[in-house]
């Protein structure tokens, strides 16, 4: 291959110097030098092997040269497609003869000699399309392979099968359930199990969404399954779902959580196909999609051909008359205009000009001229006959005025990805787009803070919501309840507004708070009169993280009746703030709010601090304190109880 002798030495040396040993029974046996041979895991070993296979695809390519290998012809186009390399995964791809196969067979044993690496023909399949099966099993037993049968799996993607049933989707809907089956969801958090469900369970059937087109039914079971987990089902216990799935996948802007559909990530990743298509002219698979299909791409509507393009181009296809994904997003740039059709592509605005000009494209005599024919140095208009006045010369005019700025250049025409101001084709922004267009759109946008827990954003989200399981909304859900009263209070029926607003209690902690934080906050409102009072806060975000810890204190206490929790938001009733940013009491105990991320900083103002009544915060406000239960005078003790650790 060209490479200098000291080049090669040095690569000798590497492989060389390596010693190896055995574990036999859990012991390493005695190490031994390895002399020939790639080591799995080396960094150097994949760049040596693509080195070593390089030298098969010239043995290849010279039989196909030589004319003794003949290779499958695709299309109108007769595309030579030989062969496929990934890794040490090799397919011959040629026409079906006894020659062809002991050309094979030939090229194999020289690159052996080259190379030292032989075929295993125990894990090698021959194929035969069209071909009776005796055929095949003859060629075969000479061969030593066996005989291969569709469908099969190349690469984890299946060939030959229906993808369009569900029993093809049977290994995702497998390892999704095999998957949760090894996750605790009572272990986890709501914020951890959302995580789980948007990032390892949305990326586990990537690869077959970005070939295949996911069948209805198939989306409905692997929803079902991500939404199950997400709520904290299993297979032994059931548990509500208080809001809808689709507005949980809705994005954050539309008053959702953001995880995002299957369905949009299968169309987005689809769509990226079509714009490889335009975008890489130079790859094969490009070739031989246009050979086999004789069409311009992007308006390609092959429904009555079978295969996997065809769901390709039917889902970008309603994406795009659906005008959900516009056909303008594939724009093209002008460079020779050598490959650019001047009627038919969108290369001059939004639209192409054959639909901007319909009474000039009507005239024109050669439809599918190119740019250069137009506007180049000998470039004419080549009319059916000559234009008439009226609306051909009002269209002719307007058609003057845009070419009057463009101009040629040297390079070659190129595609850009032109939606929403992006120069490159970005899945996920497609996605949120698709995602936006279908799914449900609430009227009040997600609150969320990333400097709190997930857990606690959440909580937020459905107590604005009221999907909390207040005893007013397990009333609706039919749900048998013996004491209706608040958990925390038992004076009043228990509603989101009572436990979050009304409630002596969660007042009693909210006034603590605002004295420990040294703000003048609002009392006796409503959740989201509240929150709309912290957003006017002109505080950092992270300090903003502490003001949403009675809200989850509260739905704690509110979802148990265990005392520790009720016990807890009793013991912040009655403590007692003072100024120094101290929770004070009796005896030695420690008060501890595990779950505060905000920023506040004790002040050392022994002559106490008075609050302004625009809501503000303490000047020195920037750490994070954790407050200690301190002596008192003539306090009585609390008992904060066992279960701080909840925040």
């Amino acid at each position: 291959m060209g490479f200098s002798a000291k080049w090669v030495s040095l690569i000798k040396a590497c492989l060389d110097s390596a010693t190896s040993s055995v574990l036999i029974n859990g012991s390493p046996t005695k190490e031994f030098k390895v002399e020939r041979g790639l080591r799995q895991g080396d960094p150097l070993s994949p760049f040596l092997f693509i080195l070593a296979m390089e030298g098969l695809n010239y043995l290849i390519n010279e039989e196909v040269k030589g004319g003794r290998f003949k290779p499958m012809l695709v299309g109108r186009n007769k595309v030579a497609l030989s062969h496929l390399f990934y890794a040490d995964d090799v397919i011959f791809i040629g026409e079906w003869s006894q020659s062809n196969l002991e050309a094979i067979f030939n090229i194999l044993n020289i690159f052996k000699e080259w190379s030292g690496l032989q075929i295993n023909s125990a894990k090698s399949n021959l194929f035969g399309w069209g071909i009776p099966a005796a055929r095949v099993a003859n060629l075969a037993s000479v061969s030593g392979c066996k005989v291969g049968s569709t469908p099969f799996v190349y690469l984890g993607v299946p060939v030959g099968d229906n993808m369009r049933s569900i029993k093809a989707w049977e290994p995702i809907i497998n390892k999704f359930k095999s998957r949760l089956s090894k996750w605790k969801a009572n272990l986890l958090s709501i914020g951890g199990r959302m995580t789980l469900v948007s990032s390892v369970l949305g990326s586990l059937s990537t690869y077959f969404l970005s070939i295949f087109r996911i069948p209805k039914q198939v989306d409905i079971i692997l929803e079902g399954l991500r939404a199950k987990f997400f709520w904290g089902s299993d297979d032994l216990k059931r548990r509500m779902h208080w809001v809808k799935w689709d507005i949980i996948l809705a994005s954050k802007k539309k008053g959702g959580l953001g995880i995002g559909s299957l369905d949009a990530l299968n169309q987005a990743l689809l769509l990226k196909w079509k714009w490889r298509l335009v975008s890489n002219k130079d790859q094969v698979w490009v070739n031989i999609i246009e050979s086999i299909f004789h069409i311009d791409p992007l308006s390609a509507r092959p429904y009555s051909s079978g295969g996997v393009w065809k769901f390709i181009c039917k889902s970008s296809n309603y994406l795009h008359d659906n005008d959900i994904i516009p056909s303008s997003s594939f724009k093209k740039v002008i460079g020779r205009g050598d490959s650019t059709a001047f009627w038919t592509d969108i290369w001059l605005g939004e639209l192409s000009l054959a639909y901007q000009f319909p009474r000039l494209f009507a005239l024109e005599m050669k439809k599918e001229c190119c740019i250069m024919e137009r506007l180049g140095g000998t470039g004419c208009w080549m009319w059916r006959r000559p234009l008439r006045g009226g609306i051909e010369s009002v269209q002719f005019d307007r058609l003057c005025a845009l070419l009057n700025n463009q101009s040629l250049g040297v390079d070659d025409d190129s595609w850009q990805w032109n939606l929403d101001g992006e120069s490159d084709f970005i899945v996920k922004n497609v996605r949120h787009r698709i995602d936006d267009h279908k799914l449900p759109s609430l009227p009040l946008s997600t609150r969320w803070n990333k400097w709190i827990p997930k857990k606690i954003n959440i909580c937020i989200w459905r107590l604005l919501l009221n999907r909390l399981p207040v005893r007013s909304n397990l009333i609706e859900k039919d749900i048998p309840i013996r004491d209706l009263g608040c958990v925390l209070c038992d004076s009043n029926f228990e509603t989101s507004l009572h436990v979050f607003s009304r409630c002596p209690v969660f007042n009693a902690l909210w006034r603590d708070i605002k004295n420990w934080l040294l703000i003048d906050g609002p009392s006796d409102v409503s959740p989201l009169e509240l929150l709309d009072w912290v957003d006017k806060l002109v505080v950092s975000p992270r300090w903003l993280g502490g003001l949403a810890l009675p809200c989850f204190g509260a739905s704690r206490a509110g979802q148990s009746s265990s005392p520790n929790v009720v016990t807890f938001l009793q013991a912040s009733q009655t403590s007692s703030l003072g100024s120094h940013g101290h929770v004070t009491s009796t005896g030695a105990s420690r008060f501890v709010l595990t779950g505060y991320t905000g920023a506040v900083h004790t002040t050392n103002n022994s002559s106490g601090h008075s609050p302004s009544a625009s809501p503000r915060v303490h000047p020195s406000a920037g750490c994070g304190v954790s407050s200690s239960v301190q002596s008192s005078q003539s306090q009585q003790p609390i008992n904060v109880g066992r279960r701080n650790e909840s925040l």
